[in-house]
């Protein structure tokens, strides 16, 4: 079955308080196993054998696989953030390649084409899909070919494969190429986070990453959850790979097999202004700029630059016309450092009454000179 419905067995038996099932096999494939669902179905089944399969449907059921009994070491699934898809199964060929098709080394990722037997013979009335899709095999006998999976992966010391995410899924932010599942990994890395998606979503001309998660704690549980992965994040991220957006849901949506319905995510609702209205001219005269930058209605006392959809170029913009419209200097550092609307009002307001503090000591000097 798939790793999410398995994770959610293994979940369901925990919660029940029994101890672990002395299951003899279980057998999971369809989509990425991650390591924290792995370690959850050992500890609430206990099975003598866990296999991770892998297979598109053109490499006919499952060409590499991972087997796991309780002699295994550790350090066959260690290292990474989710189950290595193992290796190839019988007369069957798995290589990693770059660009021009050449094979990369250890520790370096690249596409995965899978060959030998048991290739399909190519897409029904489709002769231009199936020639961009199975490529003669360069490393194998005349007329041999190749599936290319469109998946990218890295192969490890011992010879297995690990799998890092959909080349077609990476999407641009920015100027960035962000591989989803990487912040998808890191966000389940978390202890509170069960489920994760991530997604490229248009606002405003502009790309922005979206995160889908489900926590732990159950109704009303999750409340903060937001907030603690988006610390979780800066801690191990740089600013361009952070979600802009991280919305909470109950559980993802899951289709009859268990595989995550990407299209079932609803669309992000940028909320503004829900808190303290902002006080003061400085907040004031702040929320006016955000507002017109972020195109949002209203601002906040609380609410965040980058949780409203802002990012460091919109932030340069906006650094720009707080100099020409407040007569105030920050740099970028300050969203940063400061990213909801009173701190950064604050900060503003502190930096002034610093430099004014300094032009008055500057003009004793002068007096005393004279």
């Amino acid at each position: 079955m798939s790793p999410a419905l398995l994770s959610s067995l293994a979940e369901a038996h925990a919660r029940g308080g029994g101890g672990p099932l002395p299951m003899r096999s279980w057998t999971a494939g369809g989509e990425a196993f991650g390591i924290e669902a792995f370690q959850a179905v050992r500890n609430s089944f206990a099975p003598a054998r866990i296999v991770n399969g892998y297979g598109p449907t053109e490499t006919v059921i499952t060409p590499l696989l991972l087997k796991i009994d309780p002699d295994t070491p550790a350090a066959a699934w260690d290292g990474g953030d989710w189950l290595p898809i193992g290796t190839p199964v019988g007369a069957r060929t798995a290589y990693v390649l770059d660009e021009r098709l050449q094979e990369v080394g250890i520790g370096v990722p690249g596409e995965l084409f899978v060959g030998g037997q048991g290739l399909a013979r190519g897409y029904v009335g489709a002769p231009g899909e199936t020639a961009a899709r199975f490529v003669p095999d360069p490393f194998g006998a005349p007329g041999g070919r190749l599936y290319r999976t469109g998946d990218r992966v890295v192969r490890r010391a011992d010879g297995s494969l690990s799998y890092l995410g959909r080349l077609d899924a990476q999407v641009k932010v920015r100027g960035f190429r962000i591989e989803p599942g990487e912040v998808e990994a890191h966000l389940l890395a978390h202890p509170r986070c069960r489920e994760a998606a991530v997604t490229a979503v248009k606002r405003s001309e502009e790309a922005h990453l979206v995160a889908y998660v489900a926590g732990r704690g159950g109704e009303g549980a999750d409340s903060d959850l937001a907030e603690v992965l988006a610390a979780h994040l800066a801690e191990r991220l740089p600013a361009h790979m952070r979600p802009s957006l991280i919305v909470v849901l109950p559980a993802l949506p899951r289709l009859a097999s268990g595989k995550l319905d990407r299209a079932g995510l609803p669309a992000p609702e940028w909320k503004a202004g829900a808190d303290a209205p902002p006080q003061g001219a400085t907040e004031e005269a702040l929320a006016r700029l955000w507002s017109s930058v972020l195109r949002v209605e209203r601002v906040g006392r609380s609410d965040g630059f980058f949780a409203l959809g802002g990012h460091s170029l919109l932030a340069a913009k906006l650094v720009q016309r707080i100099r020409e419209e407040m007569g105030a200097h920050v740099g970028l550092p300050a969203f940063y450092a400061a990213p909801t609307l009173a701190a950064l009002a604050a900060l503003i307001d502190d930096a002034d009454e610093a430099r004014a503090l300094q032009d008055v000591d500057a003009l004793l000097a002068e007096w005393e000179e004279v």
